[in-house]
């Protein structure tokens, strides 16, 4: 049996805002619904700066970069004031299809948190991937500045061998580094694992628990998840 592993990003019915932005020319995009991620540096007023963006190219990436920067966030707080940070943001650009063969372009669904950069996937149980069995475990996790997990805590798991699998392995995990008030902090994050021993059997809807120290897009809900890890058993 050989595991394979991959990468889901979740992001729970977040509210879109805003009409459709700038009007794209036709023939440099294609219609649907695009993911992308970039670093994002939010001040303490809540102004963003975003970098390099990933999973669009040219100008539709400037496009997408420009209104990431010009959304609306709340800041990190410390010690119960608002600072600077720097995270990690993923998105939705939608591009909409207009008469004369140009495309409305809007980002959506913004989320700000941390990601898992590196993982190590845990094996699957042999007894549970021969049965077809599918499960979950959800993760407490505190990572530290380093974005090393340095705590794991299993706080729901459908099966123990699932939780002694993944547990066995989040050491060898890494976070995406993230900053507040110019220094790299340690923080809280939850993160789910889905077994998939059937292709027919479908996750549940996993609730993330909120860093208040984080910041934050002003639409985004609390409870969602931006990362679970899916380990199938074919």
């Amino acid at each position: 049996m050989n595991p394979a592993a991959r990468y889901l990003s979740i992001v729970v019915c977040l509210f879109a805002s805003g009409a459709a932005g700038p009007v794209f020319a036709g023939g440099k995009a294609s219609p649907g619904r695009l993911w992308v991620g970039a670093p994002i540096t939010i001040d303490a007023e809540g102004r963003a700066s975003v970098g390099r963006l990933v999973g669009a190219k040219g100008p539709l990436a400037e496009v997408a970069r420009a209104q990431l920067s010009e959304a609306s966030y709340f800041p990190a707080s410390k010690d119960g004031e608002p600072v600077a940070s720097r995270m990690y943001a993923s998105a939705a650009i939608v591009l909409t299809l207009l008469s004369g063969g140009d495309y409305a372009v809007k980002v959506e669904n913004i989320a700000v948190a941390p990601v898992l950069r590196i993982a190590s996937p845990p094996l699957y149980p042999i007894e549970s991937a021969r049965r077809g069995q599918s499960g979950y475990v959800t993760l407490e996790l505190t990572v530290g500045a380093d974005g090393r997990v340095i705590r794991a805590v299993t706080v729901d798991a459908t099966n123990a061998l699932f939780s002694k699998a993944v547990l066995a392995v989040t050491s060898r995990w890494r976070f995406e580094s993230s900053s507040v008030d110019a220094s790299n902090f340690e923080y809280d994050a939850t993160l789910p694992v889905w077994f998939q021993g059937n292709k027919s059997d479908k996750p549940p809807t996993f609730v993330c628990r909120w860093d208040e120290r984080r910041p934050r897009w002003k639409h985004q809900v609390e409870g969602g998840c931006l990362d679970a890890l899916i380990i199938t058993s074919r």
